[in-house]
């Protein structure tokens, strides 16, 4: 895990360093911001990025689910501008 990391940022992460990051016992002492994303994958897990998302108020959507959110939003898209070029027609009196 150690040795993705340091491939991902581009840095030395020394086991130390692993351990004051994720340690229980290590409260005052965080791991840098900038090195979850390579945590998280080298763990294969997105727990802290879903984290992050429902903290915000959101929710993480990868691969099938972000493509489905992606997919019904155009489609209230393109329901919505039906429904405007319906009701444009009939104010210019070209009906239905």
């Amino acid at each position: 895990m150690r040795r993705q990391i340091d491939r991902l940022t581009g840095q030395n992460i020394t086991e130390h360093q692993l351990h004051a990051w994720t340690a229980p016992s290590r409260e005052a002492w965080r791991a840098p911001l900038e090195f979850i994303p390579a945590f998280e994958a080298s763990a294969e897990t997105t727990a802290l990025t879903a984290w992050l998302a429902g903290v915000r108020g959101g929710r993480l959507l990868i691969g099938r689910e972000a493509l489905n959110a992606e997919l019904g939003r155009l489609e209230r898209q393109r329901d919505e501008a039906a429904r405007k070029i319906k009701q444009l027609k009939t104010q210019m009196g070209e009906g239905e």
